[in-house]
């Protein structure tokens, strides 16, 4: 009679499925109410941007996204967040780099959201690239 000793393929499967449910669940948890709602805002907010940015590349033309001095350009305010946008304003060119409404240069531009306490930040590169973070 042999004896085997160790775990089948299948056992390893289960074993490593149930250790990355729980840790997804535990990493995925927000740590609290104003930071989880801040970061799914600041999220919208740069999908929001990176649409725009997209629609400005696929029908070659300069799309206002935001500020005072952009004609057109949609309302991205997130409700119950205090919003700081640049002065300038932004818009994508048909090429999906960002450039102010108004004269001027533009280089890498942040938007910061607060909630309470919390404070996150969607950036946009120079070259269009999009992010978020919560600080």
């Amino acid at each position: 009679m042999r004896s085997e000793h160790g775990l089948s393929l299948l056992e390893l499967l289960v074993v490593m499925a149930i250790v990355s449910l729980v840790g997804g669940t535990l990493l995925a948890r927000p740590m609290d109410g104003g930071s989880a709602a801040l970061s799914r805002d600041a999220e919208k907010l740069a999908s929001a941007l990176r649409t725009l940015r997209l629609v400005a590349v696929l029908d070659g033309r300069v799309v206002p996204v935001l500020g005072e001095g952009c004609e057109g350009a949609p309302l991205l305010r997130p409700s119950g967040v205090e919003a700081s946008f640049p002065a300038r304003g932004l818009a994508f060119s048909a090429d999906g780099l960002p450039r102010p409404c108004a004269s001027g240069g533009l280089g890498n531009l942040t938007i910061t959201l607060r909630r309470g306490t919390a404070e996150a930040a969607v950036v946009v590169s120079s070259l269009g690239r999009v992010r978020w973070e919560v600080r």
